[in-house]
């Protein structure tokens, strides 16, 4: 099975904070499409945490509301507490609120398996924020956006992409991952640079989580995990 390294805490944020985007850059996209392992790479240095984190936090800031929710992607549910957006949860305070959406660096799985997806499409994200398919960028160039489906020839494509995706990075290739599940117990196993086989047997077994996961908040807090969208 294809498997890819993804750094701390940029991991944890696909399994849990609903990054759907894996940014590269590659040149040029790869062709591959269809399962895919999650492998959390083995190192991480504090300054490197420190700066990942920072960014996720602001990622996340973006989608908190006054009450101290922290909604998933497309306004999916609490990623603290499990509620979901409603004209209710914009006055009752997340009952969670203080606590931290990234555990600190030595609670994260390092240089293993921790999960598995679906590898559905790879897009360059410009810098407005649209995304679109194709092997390279010239190709990508003549296709409408995947988010929002402007062409490059509407007058509006020189304005922010509506749908953007705050995970993608501008100027960079987004793998786009969906169907993200979560090990229960990560597998030790040794990354390399970009995709690398891992034989089929080595997660044989494997029990996760179920379904698409949000929620993970600390190893301490496993049991507040969310188990659906």
């Amino acid at each position: 099975m294809k498997a890819l390294t993804v750094r701390q805490p940029w991991a944890h944020a696909v399994c849990w904070l609903g990054k759907a985007a894996e940014n590269r850059t590659w040149r040029p996209a790869p062709a591959y499409r269809g399962p895919l392992l999650l492998h959390a790479a083995k190192g991480c240095t504090g300054q490197e945490y420190g700066s990942a984190a920072r960014a996720i936090g602001k990622i996340l800031a973006t989608s908190s509301d006054e009450a101290g929710h922290t909604f998933g992607p497309n306004f999916g549910p609490c990623l603290r507490c499990g509620a979901r957006s409603s004209v209710l949860t914009s006055w009752a305070w997340c009952p969670k609120r203080d606590v931290a959406l990234l555990p600190p660096l030595n609670e994260l799985p390092r240089g293993a398996l921790v999960g598995r997806c679906e590898l559905v499409d790879a897009r360059w994200t410009d810098v407005r924020g649209h995304q679109r398919s194709g092997r390279w960028p010239g190709q990508a160039v003549r296709k409408p956006c995947a988010l929002c489906g402007v062409s490059v020839q509407d007058p509006t494509n020189d304005r922010p992409c509506p749908k953007a995706d705050p995970w993608a990075e501008r100027g960079s290739l987004a793998l786009i991952l969906e169907k993200v599940q979560v090990f229960k117990m990560p597998v030790p196993w040794t990354g390399q640079l970009g995709f690398f086989d891992v034989p089929d047997d080595v997660i044989e077994g494997c029990e996760t989580l179920g379904g698409e996961v949000l929620g993970m908040i600390s190893a301490s807090m496993r049991k507040y995990a969310r188990t659906e969208l």
